[in-house]
């Protein structure tokens, strides 16, 4: 299959030899199951750091895969993806197919008491979220590369900045060939707003600036309050006071902050009410 990296069965040490075959595993698993609605398996889809290469990508994926699922009593089925040929030279990722039931040594427990050692799927998922930042971010300096991974949303990170959205492989495909998707036109959208959000910050940014020089030249002229509505009166007392670089100051103050309110969105007009707050 192109772009397998790497394909195994991982299991506990204990473990009968016939789960490291493939078929033999998924076909226990099914034989397990009586009810139609049954959970045969749990499924992670994990991106890799693409700044590790294949092999260190790959001791990885073990440690993380150990840590979270073989010690604890079940199998893993992992897959180790490399970016299609003509999509983001970034996504790399695991597929990860964990057992429902924990291995013992004659076989599969009778029950799903303990599985995968939890019982609350969200405790679960954020243990294991925990888990894959703390390994991804300790293989990451192992070998010296500066990158991070923060698992935590972008709001809890204080980014004002929206969460983009994953398109996968198969839409890739069919951009490619020039069939219009869905998830591909949310993507580009999400992307422009994005760059939108970025550059109406770094005009806030750059008026903000102004706004802090004003208060630093108006704090040297006694009686007059640094406030660039105060600027942007006229009087002649007032410019006085404030001197010729406070007023132009001032002036491209206003005129910014002006210029981003009309933009009319919504981060413009925080912008815009944050320059002015007492």
């Amino acid at each position: 299959k192109r772009g397998l990296l790497f394909s195994g069965v991982f299991a506990p040490a204990d473990a009968p030899a016939w789960v490291k075959d493939r078929e033999q595993l998924w076909n226990a698993v099914e034989k397990c199951e009586k009810r139609k609605d049954s959970t045969l398996a749990r499924e992670y889809e994990v991106s890799l750091p693409h700044e590790l290469t294949a092999e260190q990508r790959r001791y990885l994926v073990q440690d993380f895969v150990k840590e979270n699922f073989t010690r604890k009593g079940y199998a893993a089925d992992v897959n180790i993806h490399e970016p299609d040929e003509k999509g983001d030279e970034r996504n790399h990722h695991v597929h990860i197919l964990v057992t429902d039931r924990r291995l013992e040594k004659d076989g599969f427990a009778a029950d799903k008491k303990e599985r995968h050692g939890m019982g609350n799927n969200i405790k679960e998922l954020e243990a294991i979220r925990d888990s894959w930042e703390k390994l991804a971010n300790h293989h990451l300096e192992r070998w010296g590369i500066a990158a991070h991974i923060d698992r935590r949303s972008l709001q809890e990170q204080g980014l004002d900045r929206e969460p983009t959205q994953h398109r996968g492989p198969h839409v890739d495909a069919m951009e490619r060939k020039g069939v219009p998707t869905e998830r591909g036109f949310e993507a580009r959208a999400i992307d422009a707003r994005n760059c939108e959000r970025a550059a109406l910050q770094s005009e806030a940014a750059a008026l903000d600036r102004d706004r802090r020089q004003i208060e630093v030249e108006a704090e040297d002229t006694p009686d007059v309050a640094p406030r660039a509505e105060k600027a942007s009166t006229g009087s002649g007392t007032e410019t006085g006071a404030f001197g010729k670089g406070a007023e132009k100051t001032a002036t491209r103050l206003l005129s910014g902050a002006a210029d981003l309110a009309g933009k009319g969105t919504e981060a413009a007009a925080d912008a815009f009410a944050s320059l002015f707050a007492a």
